[in-house]
């Protein structure tokens, strides 16, 4: 964990770093691995879904397969909600929700979910490397599923955070 934490710090990114500190006291998980793109990382990261049953080995070296189960496909129409924060015609219905009340609800759901279980943070870049604005990801994901799997999405999707490339 001491060397997850000293990734964390070479960013020297405040903003970063506070996104990470508030889900780990949201999530409550075991542990914390912040991860790179390290050959160790990569395989740290393979062997763990190998190890959990996410991932299966292929006969060809080095290869594995993911498969979710038909009800794990896409997303879940009936409660899938755009969150606005004032109405909005979309000329087609499409279910929506108040922001504030939607966000509540997943902080909600998401307060403990990963207790007893792994939080692997990775930072990917969504575009040009050295654009002024780029996308960066903390991923969080739990090494077993979650018997409140219907937030996964949002629940990476709630760690996007613009940072300024001149930060980094």
């Amino acid at each position: 964990m001491e060397k997850s934490m000293e990734k964390l710090a070479a960013l020297n990114n405040s903003r970063v770093s506070a996104i990470v500190d508030e889900y780990v006291r949201l999530c409550k998980p075991k542990s914390v691995v912040v991860v790179d793109d390290s050959p160790e990382d990569a395989q740290l990261l393979r062997d763990k879904a190998l190890e959990t049953g996410e991932e299966h080995v292929l006969p060809m070296r080095g290869h594995t397969y993911h498969f979710d189960g038909p009800q794990d496909q896409a997303r879940d129409k009936a409660h899938t909600k755009l969150l606005i924060s004032k109405p909005i015609d979309f000329g087609f219905e499409t279910a929506t929700l108040d922001r504030k009340t939607g966000v509540d609800e997943i902080m909600g759901l998401l307060d403990g979910i990963m207790a007893g279980k792994d939080m692997y943070v990775r930072f990917c870049c969504l575009g040009p490397p050295m654009s002024r604005t780029p996308k960066i990801c903390s991923i969080a994901a739990a090494t077993r599923r979650s018997r409140r799997r219907r937030i996964q999405t949002t629940f990476s999707s709630s760690f996007i955070a613009r940072v300024n490339s001149n930060t980094m």
